[in-house]
């Protein structure tokens, strides 16, 4: 047998390559593939830091998730688009056991953004705003959230890394308006009468009538029907 030092270095890593390392139960001599490792490595919270881990299930009833499992809306779909996520389910415990609960309510009273990415993969992931809580008596979470930003895809039993990232500043809102309509209702969760500033899908700012409803929501009246982004700061 060779000299590991004598051995060609692989220039093209890939998921499918292995090292060869000790079972730490048996003792024996096993081989132990990269991409395995990774998703060992990433449940691992002293790796991750202040991220945490769900397993993707496109299996379980939402109400019946069980602890590290986390399904969207748009389950039925396989090749699962981050962009097409309009509601988050988790049960309150992650793969650590980790009750994340209180986190996630924090990371919505300051306005913070929840970020999603396939392990395998972190050119695919979501960025979201939490615009409301519930949970369930089974410890099922189920987040509502604005899409702030999506790429790609998740499979079913892919890891997903979650991370929240809370605003050092004032908090603000983003509302898109995808229908046409002379009336929009906004529902900001600020806990205050904000400014606001429309534009529509050209990004041409577009002037309407603003009535605060509560310090929570707010209407928006147009003279013609209109669709775009409204920003609430």
């Amino acid at each position: 047998m060779a000299r590991i030092s004598k051995y060609q270095f692989d220039q093209d890593i890939t998921g499918n390559d292995f090292v060869i390392g000790s079972d730490s139960v048996t003792k024996k001599t096993r081989n132990f593939k990269f991409e395995d490792i990774v998703a060992f490595l990433s449940k691992q919270e002293e790796i991750l830091g202040d991220k945490f881990v769900y397993i993707y299930d496109r299996i379980t009833a939402y109400d019946g998730l069980p602890a590290g499992r986390m399904s969207f809306n748009n389950k039925s779909i396989t090749d699962t688009p981050f962009s097409g996520i309009t509601t988050i389910y988790l049960n309150r415990y992650n793969t650590n056991n980790q009750d994340v609960y209180d986190y996630l309510v924090k990371l919505q009273d300051k306005g913070g953004i929840l970020n999603l990415h396939n392990i395998k993969d972190a050119t695919s992931f979501g960025a979201f705003r939490i615009q409301a809580i519930n949970l369930s008596q089974n410890d099922v979470i189920t987040l509502t959230v604005d899409l702030l930003a999506g790429n790609g895809t998740i499979l079913g039993d892919q890891s997903i890394a979650a991370v929240g990232e809370f605003n050092s500043g004032d908090k603000t809102y983003i509302h898109t308006q995808i229908a046409s309509s002379n009336t929009w209702v906004v529902d900001h969760a600020l806990g205050k009468f904000p400014s606001v500033t429309v534009v529509d899908t050209g990004n041409n700012v577009v002037i309407g009538d603003i009535q605060y409803n509560t310090n929570n929501q707010l209407t928006i009246t147009f003279q013609a029907s209109v669709s775009g982004k409204a920003y609430i700061n």
